[in-house]
């Protein structure tokens, strides 16, 4: 499964958008599907 993290390296240099592989869900986890607030996008 692929995601896009926001990663800060060294202090004081700038966050970078990283692309990461994680691995599925080991036995006895679950995938949780990401839900957005009911107000999004904001008013």
């Amino acid at each position: 499964m692929k995601t896009t993290a926001a990663v800060v390296y060294e202090t004081g240099k700038p966050v970078e958008l990283v692309e990461l592989d994680l691995d599925g869900p080991r036995a006895g986890e679950a995938r949780q599907p990401r839900r957005r607030p009911a107000s999004w996008p904001p008013p």
